[in-house]
């Protein structure tokens, strides 16, 4: 357990930096008030609190562009089809992108339950495929 200046130093950021993630949560043992009373911090807590936080942020991250980008690179695929049967191809394709789509979040989203659920509005590669299968 450091004060606040020799742990920020430990873990090479600002003291005001750390101020700001105790704010947001980061593990500390409060102080009383007066001097010498300070907040003591666990500088391999404080790591292990960071990197929760970023895996979190990252699973929201990719929770809003996931399905855009997959829904982009099916309908890619589906583009790149020739034949007849092309246009019988966009409903299962759409299908299969809702699966993914739906797959992925729900696993991002035991991670950070912020992570959005696939549905409308859906992304615009998606409602076409829809759109073609339907006729």
């Amino acid at each position: 357990m450091l004060p606040i200046d020799a742990a920020a130093r430990e873990l090479e950021i600002s003291v005001p930096t750390l101020k700001r993630w105790r704010r947001l949560g980061c593990p500390c043992v409060p102080g009383r008030r007066g001097r010498g009373h300070a907040a003591l911090y666990d500088v391999a807590a404080i790591r292990a609190w960071r990197a929760a936080h970023g895996r979190e942020a990252l699973a929201l991250e990719l929770g809003t562009v996931l399905p855009g980008m997959l829904a982009e690179a099916v309908f890619d695929a589906w583009r790149e089809l020739e034949g007849p049967t092309k246009r019988e191809k966009a409903g299962p394709m759409a299908l299969a992108l809702y699966a993914c789509a739906t797959a992925a979040l729900d696993h991002l989203r035991a991670e950070n339950a912020s992570v959005p659920q696939f549905r409308a509005p859906f992304p615009e590669h998606f409602e076409y495929l829809r759109k073609i299968a339907a006729g």
